[in-house]
């Protein structure tokens, strides 16, 4: 099968680094995962569209966990319904080990 490079670039999808990612920004929700990690641990991982394309994935840990539970609580989300296909503006935590992790402080309306 021949192809060009042009096709090749419709493909694939540009993927932020979490880490690279700016203290805040804005950011839409288009996906959350549970699973186990490599370690076994429980794992929430949430797939976040930026406002500039690129899409980013952040794992939250069991120690990430409690404080995602209620910054997600205080902006009335319940549900994985209601989480998935909200924008948000999205803060960096810092936690005592390990990266940051960014959490949803504020929901943005159109």
């Amino acid at each position: 099968m021949s192809w060009r490079v042009e096709d090749l670039k419709g493909m694939g999808k540009e993927i932020a680094r979490a880490t690279d990612l700016p203290d805040e920004f804005v950011g839409t929700v288009t996906s959350t995962d549970i699973r186990e990690d490599r370690t076994g641990r429980r794992c929430l991982y949430v797939r976040i569209r930026l406002e500039d394309g690129r899409e980013t994935v952040v794992k939250y840990t069991p120690m990430h966990i409690p404080l995602l539970a209620r910054h997600l609580e205080e902006l009335g989300i319940q549900t994985s319904q209601q989480f998935v296909g909200k924008k948000f503006v999205w803060r960096k935590e810092h936690f005592r080990i390990g990266y940051d992790r960014p959490m949803p402080t504020k929901v943005v309306t159109k």
